[in-house]
């Protein structure tokens, strides 16, 4: 974006840096593999609270691989957008979509060198239960995964899909949210909505963890 400046004469970026501050800040000095929020937290060394972010988005929420069990890593939290950093998320988004045409949406996680796209909490959909642009929305991260492989000189290649095939069922993640609701507000994102799984370390290591050098590409 801010080596071709034609691309922001054309179109705005809205780029949210970190959705989750409290659990990245305990991740950051406390525990390294943390990935909730830390709400209902006691202290420093309890485990049994906070909630997935990616699973409390009030969409399928709670359908699958969604425990409401506060010690599970995956605990889609009490009840459908219940934290307010949820609840931020989508105000922001409907705040947009009330202001201009949203044309896409991107969530950007690690690890796994996957480039998803709606929806992800059922491995078996029928074509009428699928986005109507699920075609281009494949051809779309299709595209994508070719781009950067030709960029990495043939070594970075993305599997694409949806999350339920290429991973596992999940539910309640903002991707499907942002997506689903074109169901309800036909223009909440009116093409593109996607998930891209940021790279594994260089070495091929299993290892969550990135060096800065390494990060999304």
């Amino acid at each position: 974006i801010i080596k071709n400046d034609t691309l922001t004469q054309l179109v705005n970026f809205y780029i949210l840096p970190v959705s989750n501050p409290d659990g990245y800040e305990y991740s950051r000095t406390i525990n390294r593999d943390w990935r909730k929020n830390r709400s209902n937290c006691s202290s420093d060394s309890d485990h049994c609270c906070g909630t997935d972010l990616n699973r409390n988005f009030d969409f399928d929420w709670g359908v699958t691989d969604s425990p409401h069990d506060p010690c599970s890593e995956l605990n889609s939290g009490p009840s459908a957008a219940s934290e307010p950093e949820t609840r931020s998320i989508k105000k922001f988004l409907t705040k947009l979509v009330n202001r201009f045409s949203l044309k896409a949406y991107l969530t950007l996680h690690s690890y796994g060198q996957f480039w998803f796209y709606p929806y992800g909490h059922k491995k078996s959909l029928t074509n009428d239960q699928l986005p109507v642009n699920f075609l281009e929305l494949k051809q779309l991260a299709d595209d994508a995964s070719t781009a950067i492989y030709k960029m990495s000189r043939n070594t970075v290649l993305y599997k694409t899909g949806r999350a339920a095939n290429l991973i596992y069922p999940s539910s309640g993640g903002s991707d499907d949210w942002a997506k689903g609701l074109t169901k309800v507000f036909d223009k909440i994102i009116e093409k593109y909505a996607s998930k891209m799984e940021e790279r594994r370390s260089i070495d091929g290591a299993s290892n969550i963890f990135n060096s800065k050098s390494q990060l999304y590409m």
